[in-house]
């Protein structure tokens, strides 16, 4: 979105005007004409937006005998206006002046900042004010420590976490000179976590109160006290949804990085999941709203809901694993109940389980054309999951041009396949002394097992053993695949 102002256009010394272009540069639609009252001067624009393509525009206007003062008009993403011209600045006193700077941190929050005439005492000021999707927050602040002179022609950059810098020109003298650049800092905070039960394998269980813990980081420079209103839990139809504690308290969060997490029963979010008439989805996810007393910010949660397949029951070691594949969609177990945890995984499967485990959720590589291995036709649903692990080296087949693909996936090769995908360049260290007491240094899968181990994603198969040639099972695959590759069952 780029915008100006035009001299005469809306009839009278200048108006306001912006015009939407694609990624390419070719324009959407026609220009728009920002201000409605058309009185006098309208310049100086600028442009704040939020992920969804909505905008607001915000410029200086002269009202006739009352200076100059801060306006901004909110647009949807098609660019239509919502609601009317509206006053940024709560400080109306003499001039609030030419130079608008603003930026949004994409989720709709923006610092909208002028050059205040007298609000700090001596000629001019940088001020600035929040607005959260078009509506301005608290009242004016000001942004210069040093207010002697004029602090003027200010610009404001913002990033994803909130976090915003103003810079603006300070005269005379400040620095000695004629004048000097200065610029001040304003941190945001950001997800930084989340936790969710206490209970065994601390998983939202259906029937089951369970307490929420979101973490928050502070990256300002001040330490903040932050509290938290949860405003909604919902999820599929054929769930019921409760919402039994909806107050956090993080306590006084530090800055530059600082991280706090509300604790205890009392002081954190309690939720409860109920299916009357079964449950809505294998996957079943839920989503809490919460809204930070600061800016404010507010954050969607996302809550899986657990017990997904009859054959994983909480008491396995592999089911907070296993809840976190089928979460992070790499697989939806062996059927709409099951997830067979037993059952071995055989190589196509494995091509499928890393890939997805590594690019995420819904990637899916090009079509097969002309088959690289002849028993894999390119009919056939992991055709272009093999190739793809065939272009990137990590496979090679099983000999003979073939693939070997319903062929189980042993332990030893487990390792090969987790690691070359993840790191396409990676080359372990050759083996010394050997970790497992059936892997001896001359395998040329010691390496790769030991390099595994070194990481933490695999211990053996118990004794000093790594079973090297024994089939992968789900379950197994499950830990490895989750650990290997950071996969989170809760997080930000």
């Amino acid at each position: 979105m780029v915008t100006w102002w035009s001299y005469g256009q809306d009839g009278d010394r200048g108006g306001t005007f912006a015009q939407a272009f694609d990624p390419r540069g070719m324009r959407l639609g026609t220009e728009l004409q920002v201000n409605t009252y058309t009185t006098s001067i309208q310049r100086v624009p600028a442009v704040t937006w939020d992920r969804s393509g909505a905008f607001v525009v915000v410029w200086a206007s002269y009202y006739t005998g009352e200076g100059f003062e801060m306006v901004g008009q909110q647009f949807s993403s098609a660019g239509q206006p919502l609601g009317v011209n509206f006053r940024v600045n709560s400080y109306t006193t003499s001039n609030q002046w030419f130079s608008v700077a603003a930026a949004s941190d994409g989720d709709g929050h923006s610092l909208v900042t002028w050059m205040s005439d007298g609000q700090d005492g001596d000629d001019f000021g940088v001020f600035g004010r929040f607005m959260t999707n078009g509506v301005p927050q608290g009242l004016d602040f000001r942004l210069n420590a040093y207010t002697t002179g004029r602090q003027l022609y200010q610009a404001v950059a913002s990033d994803q976490r909130g976090n915003f810098i103003a810079v603006w020109e300070s005269a005379p003298s400040q620095d000695g000179s004629g004048a000097g650049i200065y610029a001040q800092r304003l941190g945001g905070v950001a997800p930084a976590g989340l936790s969710v039960g206490g209970g065994a394998n601390d998983v939202l269980q259906p029937g089951e109160a369970t307490v929420v813990r979101p973490s928050w980081g502070n990256y300002g420079a001040l330490d903040l006290a932050l509290m938290g209103t949860a405003t909604g839990f919902s999820g599929p139809p054929g769930g019921a949804y409760s919402l039994l504690d909806a107050s956090a308290d993080y306590g006084i969060v530090s800055g530059n990085g600082g991280t706090g997490q509300c604790s205890g029963t009392a002081d954190c979010y309690a939720v409860r999941v109920t299916a009357p008439s079964g449950r809505p989805a294998t996957h079943w996810d839920t989503r809490l709203t919460e809204v930070l007393s600061i800016l404010p910010t507010e954050k969607h949660w996302t809550l899986h809901v657990g017990g997904s397949f009859t054959d994983v029951p909480r008491s396995s070691g592999f089911y907070r694993f296993v809840e976190t594949l089928l979460h992070r969609g790499v697989t939806a177990g062996c059927s709409a109940s099951d997830y067979c945890p037993a059952s071995a995984v055989s190589r196509e499967q494995m091509a499928v389980l890393v890939l997805v485990a590594k690019e995420g959720a819904g990637f899916s590589p090009p079509a097969c054309s002309t088959p690289l291995f002849s028993d894999v036709p390119a009919s056939s649903p992991f055709c272009r999951y093999v190739e793809e692990l065939a272009r990137r080296g990590v496979v090679a087949g099983c000999g003979g041009s073939n693939f070997c693909p319903s062929a189980p996936v042993s332990r030893a090769e487990t390792a090969v396949f987790v690691l070359k995908t993840l790191e396409p360049a990676l080359s372990p260290p050759a083996c010394q002394v050997p970790m497992f007491n059936d892997v001896p240094a001359a395998s040329p899968f010691c390496r790769w097992i030991e390099e595994l181990a070194r990481r933490g994603v695999v211990a053996g198969c118990g004794s000093g053993l790594y079973c090297p040639d024994d089939p992968a099972s789900r379950e197994q695959m499950a830990v490895i695949l989750t650990v290997a590759f950071g996969l989170t069952l809760y997080s930000p």
